[in-house]
């Protein structure tokens, strides 16, 4: 049952590429690239320095989860594409996202699964882990865009807000 688990977070998520428009989503493959490395230094420092142990996984995945190479860059990428380059709201959707991971998918969904048990770390340390990380790949995204000027970027999240947002009009 988990390997399977394993592999739905492996390969599907890629689907979800197909629905971004093209260009914007090109825009973010690097910094979905950069959080595979991440994830794959911080997994390997994990089983070194005792944080957790991978358990089940999918072919020559030894000691790295395989949402890693799936549904990590994937989100990676569909939290900027939505999100930036407004930071708020990026840092705001990412705090929320990696609380979610750390206090409800990891312990009743990965550790039940028998992804990974956590030994080492508390689930606040897996949250400011990730946090930290977030931090990491925004400033990147914005150093690759140095010199881009993006008056015009549109903030898809931000347009959808805006849309449900409770305004009154001038009369």
């Amino acid at each position: 049952m988990s390997t399977w688990l394993a592999w739905l977070l492996f390969l599907p998520p890629w689907l979800l590429l197909l629905l971004l428009e093209p260009e914007r989503k090109r825009r973010f493959i690097p910094v979905a690239l950069l959080a595979c490395v991440c994830s794959t230094v911080t997994f390997q420092m994990a089983v070194h320095l005792g944080w957790w142990s991978v358990t089940t996984n999918i072919f020559y995945f030894t000691q790295i989860s395989a949402f890693v190479y799936g549904f990590l860059p994937v989100g990676a990428l569909i939290s900027f594409f939505w999100t930036y380059p407004n930071p708020w709201l990026f840092f705001g959707f990412n705090l929320l996202i990696d609380a979610v991971q750390a206090y409800v998918i990891s312990p009743y969904i990965f550790e039940k699964a028998d992804f990974y048990q956590m030994t080492g770390m508390s689930h606040t340390g897996l949250f400011m882990l990730q946090t930290s990380i977030s931090v990491i790949l925004y400033t990147f995204q914005m150093w690759l865009e140095r010199g881009r000027h993006g008056e015009g970027d549109e903030v898809p999240m931000e347009r959808w807000l805006r849309q449900w947002s409770f305004r009154v009009k001038a009369r």
